[in-house]
């Protein structure tokens, strides 16, 4: 990921950014406040020519607030056994983190659960992401991606597909207190939602086959009071 930002040969920061308002749904409400919520992370918005359509990636500016490493580990995931615990800490962080699940050649098809901001085993009070990889085609020897997120107040469905020779999938989730937002496959596949939850536990699963999943979790600084650097993003 780069650190610089991205420019033109004039100077101009030309990217097309992407914003959303979250309603919250559920957790504690300002009582001066008639419509309660709070906005997306900012993201960089690039058409793909191969799937032909737009992805979005958190603006590079976010990697500048992650603190300490909360933590760094690779977990195998067998299917005969129950959820993995990656990370267990304590409570009310908010997180940036980032999966690299790797997918054998001879894996078949079967589902893949991240959980996270997950208070027990089941997870049921934080974000649950499954991941259902297809076969590979036969005309293309690509996969398709199907992606569920599961909160207790929503649970949107998307696809994406993993492209010839992608051995790995890549996701990346941010959240904190009152938000989840999930990108997946390089922004392919993307979930943004309210979720209230104080309770920071990180696990994985799957349903068959075995896996490797390589995690790196990071504690992520206020953007309030933040320090302003050289330069300034208008929006």
């Amino acid at each position: 990921l780069s650190s610089e930002t991205p420019e033109d040969s004039d100077g101009a920061d030309r990217r097309v950014l992407h914003a959303s308002w979250l309603s919250e749904l559920k957790g504690p409400q300002s009582s001066d406040c008639r419509n309660t919520g709070v906005i997306t992370s900012f993201r960089e918005l690039r058409f793909d020519p191969r799937i032909d359509r737009l992805v979005e990636n958190p603006i590079f500016e976010y990697l500048r607030l992650r603190k300490d490493i909360l933590f760094q580990t690779t977990v195998s995931l067998q299917a005969a056994k129950g959820p993995e615990i990656i990370y267990a800490g304590v409570g009310g962080l908010s997180m940036d983190t980032e999966f690299s699940i790797a997918i054998p050649s001879s894996f078949k098809s079967g589902n893949i659960t991240i959980g996270v901001r997950c208070g027990n085993l089941s997870c049921t009070d934080g974000a649950r992401i499954s991941l259902g990889i297809s076969e590979p085609d036969a005309a293309l020897s690509q996969r398709q991606i199907s992606m569920q997120v599961l909160t207790p107040e929503q649970t949107p469905r998307t696809s994406f597909p993993l492209l010839a020779g992608e051995i790995t999938l890549p996701m990346r989730i941010m959240s904190d207190h009152r938000t989840v937002e999930v990108f997946a496959g390089s922004g392919r596949g993307v979930f943004s939602g309210s979720m209230y939850s104080t309770d920071v536990q990180v696990m994985a699963s799957c349903d068959t086959g075995d896996f490797q999943v390589a995690a790196t979790g990071w504690a992520l600084a206020s953007v309030v009071g933040k320090a302003s650097t050289s330069k300034t993003l208008h929006v």
